[in-house]
């Protein structure tokens, strides 16, 4: 068990630079066996010797601080953490947060089979305001994570290839993540984790896509595309990924129900920045969510968070939920935490298709507004025209992808019709030319 006293020991010992208090310790062993009458010089060779003999490992650990005797208590995890801190080409931090976004579901009636699945997969849990989080707790969980996993395996394994861990050390304290507790998290303290929950066909198909025979197997390919052209394709004939798979997924060719629940997935399950584009494993958990086969969500959390521990160029996903494990499991909050209460929401109350004219909009919206003002808003004030911003951002896309689709053609157009021209004052000089020769000659 860890204690402050025995941490901060610990840690006072394994902080000292290389050139301190180690180093002048094995300068006195030098000293002590050379003979009393030598002088100050020749110690200093005999130090230098003993050093080069017995080589000391670099420190790169922060001295400790007294109220934080406990802060980095995995081998390796000041490393990590601080290499998810540094600045890179952008002037960003190389790894930054990515927090959890409320679901809004006050309209969520107006959508019957939205509403349908959104209660069958037990999803209010993404509905709940997901509270605080502090970033600094949040980066020392992830670096104390990869440094444990890290310090386990040899150098040959693959990190990524272990099983998720359970329980991690975050200042000193034991941090539950099993799946039991996630789900408690998730679910509320009276459910419990069910083990009931049959995702053997979710299983089959994950794990078809995230071990690579997706591409390497042409049958469990085509059970895989069969499943998602069924279930999330808006035209499975006409969509070209169903029959052309390299070409990846494009989110204009979902049906409707596949849209919101893509945005469930790539906010709430596995985030990522990549709207339009759908990954296979993504995907196999929209058409999963589609189908009404039941999906373990506390499993998936827990493998996300495992995998994105160790891919360096990917944010640190669920904030409020790493904060609240941390603190359910007596991890202290010290002066250099700065609670965050996340303020984004996915409103889904602006949805609307053809066979549902009871919503204001075509489809979800993502609001960054605050949670008091997006819970208030239902529909926009008559009289009054809102265009989305995520709307705007996708008009803009969409003509600066035709902006660069014609600037050749209309480089090309302006050179031809330039040519063109002067094709023409070229043959008007030459028949003005003629017509001064023939008066000429007349005289």
């Amino acid at each position: 068990m860890y204690g402050p006293e025995s941490d901060h020991a610990s840690g006072s010992e394994s902080s000292h630079p290389s050139g301190s208090e180690p180093d002048h310790a094995a300068g006195s062993s030098a000293k002590s066996s050379t003979a009393s009458g030598e002088n100050d010089q020749a110690a200093s060779a005999d130090k230098a010797t003993s050093l080069e003999s017995i080589p000391i490992p670099q420190n790169d650990d922060p001295t400790p601080v007294a109220a934080e005797p406990n802060r980095w208590c995995v081998e390796g995890q000041w490393q990590i953490y601080r290499d998810g801190k540094m600045i890179n080409d952008k002037q960003k931090m190389a790894r930054t947060i990515t927090e959890e976004r409320r679901v809004l579901t006050g309209s969520l009636h107006t959508v019957p089979d939205i509403h349908r699945l959104f209660n069958f997969h037990k999803c209010d849990w993404m509905a709940r305001d997901p509270g605080t989080y502090s970033e600094e707790m949040v980066r020392e969980f992830y670096a104390s994570y990869a440094a444990t996993i890290c310090g386990s395996i040899t150098i040959r394994s693959k990190p990524l290839a272990q099983d998720p861990l359970t329980s991690t050390m975050v200042r000193g304290c034991p941090v539950d993540i099993s799946p039991s507790t996630i789900i408690r998290f998730l679910d509320g303290p009276t459910t419990g984790y069910s083990w009931s929950l049959n995702t053997s066909e979710f299983d089959y198909r994950w794990d078809i896509v995230r071990s690579g025979a997706f591409q390497r197997n042409a049958e469990q390919r085509e059970a895989v595309l069969l499943c998602l052209a069924r279930y999330i394709v808006a035209d499975s004939e006409r969509t070209e990924w169903v029959t052309t798979p390299w070409l990846g997924i494009r989110r204009a060719t979902l049906n409707f129900v596949a849209k919101f629940l893509w945005l469930l997935v790539r906010n709430r399950v596995s985030p990522t920045k990549a709207d339009n584009q759908v990954t296979w494993d993504r995907a196999v958990m929209g058409a999963t969510l589609v189908e009404g086969v039941e999906i373990d969500f506390a499993r998936m959390l827990l493998g996300e968070i495992h995998e994105r521990a160790f891919r360096t160029s990917t944010t640190y996903p669920f904030p409020c939920l790493i904060f609240h494990l941390c603190r359910d499991s007596g991890v202290p909050i010290w002066h250099c935490d700065k609670l965050v209460h996340p303020t984004g929401a996915l409103d889904i109350g602006l949805i609307r298709d053809e066979a549902n004219v009871a919503a204001p909009r075509r489809e979800p919206q993502i609001e960054a507004a605050s949670m008091a003002l997006s819970s208030s808003r239902s529909t926009p004030e008559l009289g009054a025209t809102v265009v989305p911003l995520a709307r705007v951002q996708k008009l803009e896309a969409q003509m600066a992808t035709l902006l660069h689709h014609i600037q050749p053609w209309m480089q090309k157009s302006i050179a031809e019709s330039e040519a063109r021209i002067e094709r023409r004052m070229e043959a008007m000089m030459e028949r003005k030319v003629q017509a001064v020769n023939k008066r000429l000659d007349a005289f």
